[in-house]
């Protein structure tokens, strides 16, 4: 299985030829801002390809890899092992919302643990659970290793309700016990008033420090 994004049977050789510069150049090939000494050559260097081979003699050393081959056999792992397989994820859900490619994001949630899970659009009109932050759900999906951010994610087919989570059940005792103390009630607020009784303005230290010389 072939996780989303995933860059499979990349050769093994790392160029720079294809990253552009970082600074504006305005039609010349001078960067227009200073820079720190180290990094003062970035993008006006002749591009160097280095092979596999060649680290591997400069290095010393035949445990060699690089990042998109690391993060590929990252994703074979994750995404063919049988110990990860699972029918149900359960979780709270949180930080839910629709991305501007139209996929639902948003996190598990159980304990001090959290995995990212994404509802691909396509999917989201076969799902009968309006899914929306505090409520406690079991997803249904495949693990996917996402090579391009190095993070894996719960791609989900379904989802089922299970009840309200830990959190939005804590934030609702908490409201309920503000509501009987009488902390909530409208006739005892303070309304916030339309004009500050003062006012300052922050001073950086060093202006401070010679105010008091």
């Amino acid at each position: 299985m072939v996780g989303w994004g995933c860059h499979r049977n990349v050769p093994q050789t790392h160029t720079t030829e294809s990253l552009p510069s970082p600074f504006p150049t305005h039609g010349n090939t001078s960067p227009l801002v200073f820079v720190h000494p180290r990094y003062e050559r970035i993008g006006t260097e002749p591009a160097t390809e280095y092979s596999l081979e060649a680290l591997q003699e400069r290095l010393n050393s035949e445990a060699i890899t690089f990042v998109d081959t690391l993060n590929d056999d990252i994703a074979s792992v994750v995404e063919d092992a049988d110990e990860l397989h699972f029918d149900y994820l359960v979780g709270d859900v949180s930080d839910c919302g629709i991305s501007s490619s139209d996929y639902t994001h948003f996190d598990l949630v159980h304990d001090e643990s959290t995995i990212h899970c994404v509802l691909f659009s396509f999917r989201r009109s076969m799902v009968d659970v309006d899914l929306d932050d505090g409520m406690q759900v079991a997803v249904k999906g495949d693990l996917s290793y996402y090579e391009g951010g190095g993070s894996i994610s719960v791609i989900v087919e379904d989802a089922v309700a299970i009840c309200e989570g830990r959190y939005q059940q804590t934030y609702e005792e908490n409201r309920q016990s503000l509501e009987e103390a009488g902390l909530l009630d409208p006739e005892t607020k303070r309304p916030f008033p339309s004009v500050p009784p003062t006012s300052g303005s922050p001073r950086a230290p060093r202006a401070m420090l010679a105010r008091t010389q």
